[in-house]
């Protein structure tokens, strides 16, 4: 079975250390479905678009593109330089929370964006699987975290909508996001 990931993170502060991550998930013999590069074509921007994004389409678009790699995807890995969670990133683990794909952290998730309410970032602490830092990704360190073991995300109905209240907010700013 090959095993697939998408890596989030903060593009706009760490997106050379989730270029590290891809180049050593790749020499794992994982392949990276996102990001394809961590080349940027609008550097300054409040939504950074990669050289291989469609810049005919709007920021929404894109994280709905992104999130879709999500649902592709044997894992979430989230690189969290410092443990730190902006608010894409939380809504993209908000998004594999709800369908039950694992989530492995970087480091622990230790601060995280102003604009993220404590008991998000609660249920976020609670649904990560593993930490895997970036430096130690390497195909033993990847067998050792057995995807396969990973239990379903067990939510109320009230937090599942928690969720995706979470998820529809950042989209509907996105919209309107300078790219």
């Amino acid at each position: 079975m090959e095993i697939k990931v998408v890596i989030s993170g903060s593009f706009r502060k760490h997106l050379s250390e989730i270029g590290k991550a891809s180049s050593k998930f790749k020499d794992a013999g994982v392949k990276v479905l996102a990001p394809l590069t961590h080349e940027v074509k609008n550097n300054g921007a409040d939504f950074l678009i990669l050289t291989t994004d469609d810049s005919q389409k709007t920021a929404d678009v894109l994280e709905k593109d992104f999130m879709s790699k999500i649902l592709e995807s044997s894992f979430l890995y989230i690189a969290n330089i410092g443990g730190y969670i902006g608010k894409s990133t939380a809504a993209e683990m908000c998004f594999a929370i709800l369908n039950n794909i694992t989530i492995v952290v970087a480091e622990k998730i230790d601060k995280s964006s102003s604009e993220m309410p404590i008991s998000l970032k609660n249920i976020l602490e609670k649904s990560t699987f593993s930490c895997l830092p970036i430096h130690t990704i390497d195909s033993f360190s990847i067998s050792k975290l057995c995807l396969l073991k990973s239990a379903p995300h067990v939510l109320s109905l009230k937090q599942k909508e928690y969720l995706n209240l979470f998820i529809n907010d950042l989209l509907e700013e996105l919209k309107h996001a300078n790219i």
